[in-house]
């Protein structure tokens, strides 16, 4: 039995960069609701890199990214380059991939595909089994970007945040659905797209989002270069070429991207993304989003007490508690109700070492690490 000597350390401190392999997969899942399979491709953690090897141990946050119009999945390799090490499923529509895409279908596809991969969660004969966080973001490129809208617009909705690169007026509007949004949006634009100029399709969008919101323009960037080439969308641009290459357009996205989704989806501090929006360069940011700057702040003590082998309870409610390693790997997950008084013991199967914390309460986080030593 492991006894434990717990050290309060730091709210604020990160945890260590991850190296999962990247796996794929690919597929349809059945609508019955809509008699529809839906297509899709899928990167995600893994031991080893290959098609269909088996998830890494963990449970992860998924990203639902729906393509543009004519590009397919393939070239959003990048993506999945990016964060699926990280630590993220990186899920995609395959459909609505023809001349006449229906954006209200990619859209209803979107939420379909988070909703299927969360039952998949819970099913033993699955790939997915134990391995789904129940933390997802809709997100989107162009065509995609426009349907990210229409997702998380739905009463119904599965998403906790979204992120669009170059996001395109869709139909049914997308520009007119973010008045139905209230997930923090984060748009990604470039100031020389002539395919989506942000003046007349990523600004109005932004005007329109209802929740917390960011618009993070690169200075130079264009429409395609958020991907890696495609032909179709590049012959798209070849009239309005950015004066931004592709790889420097693609490190200031992520420069954003990554500490925006490690706030909503893996109770990180805020205070990253805080830092690259007040330090753009050249880059144009526009906020309201006072969440961020409160984004898991606080002290650990206005909800629980520590001891050496466990946690009292101080502030009644519903809790959503998780355990890492210093890879961040995710060792224990458990929702809790509880009353101020009830003990939380350190669970009796982790080894000795240091682990990082997340604490969900009522939308606000809190972040801590413990060291368990033997004695």
């Amino acid at each position: 039995m492991i006894r434990s000597t717990l050290f309060f350390l730091s709210l604020a401190a990160a945890v260590q960069a991850q190296n999962f392999a990247i796996g794929y997969t690919e597929g349809a899942w059945n609508d019955p609701a809509r008699n529809r399979d839906v297509d899709y491709v899928c990167w995600y953690p893994a031991d080893a890199a290959g098609q269909d090897v088996a998830v890494a141990q963990g449970s992860f946050p998924v990203v639902v990214l729906a393509h543009g119009f004519l590009t397919g999945t393939a070239p959003y390799q990048n993506v999945a380059d990016s964060l699926v090490p990280l630590g993220y499923i990186l899920l995609l529509p395959a459909t609505e991939t023809g001349f006449t895409p229906s954006h209200a279908a990619l859209g209803q596809d979107m939420v379909f595909l988070a909703e299927r991969i969360q039952q998949a969660h819970g099913q033993s004969n699955s790939m997915w089994f134990g391995k789904v966080d129940p933390r997802m973001a809709a997100a989107g490129h162009s065509m995609g970007g426009g349907a990210t809208y229409l997702a998380s617009s739905q009463a119904q909705q599965p998403f906790t945040c979204s992120f669009t690169f170059a996001a395109a007026e869709t139909s049914p509007s997308s520009s007119q659905a973010a008045a139905q949004v209230t997930i923090p949006s984060l748009l990604l634009a470039g100031s020389e797209d002539g395919i989506t100029p942000p003046a007349t399709t990523q600004q109005p969008i932004y005007n329109n989002l209802a929740g917390c919101k960011v618009m993070y323009s690169i200075d130079g960037g264009g429409h395609c270069y958020f991907m890696n080439p495609d032909p179709p969308c590049d012959l798209g641009e070849l009239a309005t070429l950015p004066s931004l290459d592709r790889t420097s357009q693609q490190v200031r996205a992520f420069r954003v991207l990554r500490p925006w989704l490690g706030t909503w989806l893996k109770g990180e501090s805020g205070a990253a993304v805080e830092a690259v929006l007040n330090s753009p360069g050249s880059d144009g940011v526009q906020q309201n989003c006072n969440a961020l700057s409160t984004q898991n702040e606080g002290d650990i003590s206005e909800w629980l007490e520590l001891r050496s082998d466990g946690f009292v309870w101080k502030k009644a409610g519903n809790y959503s508690l998780q355990c890492l390693d210093l890879n961040g790997r995710v060792v224990y997950a458990t929702d809790a109700s509880v009353q101020p008084g009830g003990f939380f013991a350190f669970p009796k199967q982790l080894a000795h070492g240091v682990y990082v914390w997340t604490l969900a309460h009522e939308g606000a986080w809190r972040r801590f690490k413990t060291v368990l030593a033997k004695p």
